[in-house]
């Protein structure tokens, strides 16, 4: 929209080919900038969501080493359950009926 802009007001003016040249290079000039900084920014979220999810494996094993969880599927299972039941039994509302309908599921 705005290129589309700038080139109107040059070919208005009448200047010449090599100035609308210029002209677009730079709007595509700007729009790559724009989109490196975008990169950027998601490139550092990755970063970070990579820096906790490593915490976040080295202390379960840590946990898992000493003892304080066991690694066996059914008991995590039944962990969980147990806490979404007390979060359920502690809210109201929909979120009871979403989770029966996963157990229901599985």
């Amino acid at each position: 929209m705005i290129g589309s802009l700038i080139t109107s007001v040059l070919a208005y003016l009448g200047l010449g080919g090599s100035v609308m040249t210029g002209a677009v290079l730079l709007l595509v000039a700007f729009y790559l900038y724009r989109g490196v900084s975008a990169g950027r920014t998601v490139a550092t979220l990755a970063g970070s969501l990579a820096a906790y999810a490593l915490v976040l494996l080295v202390a379960v094993g840590f946990a898992i080493v000493l003892g304080w969880i066991d690694p066996h599927p059914g008991t995590a299972f039944e962990d969980v359950t147990t806490a979404v039941r007390m979060l359920i039994e502690a809210g109201s509302g929909p979120m009871g009926d979403v989770w029966t309908w996963i157990r229901g599921s599985v």
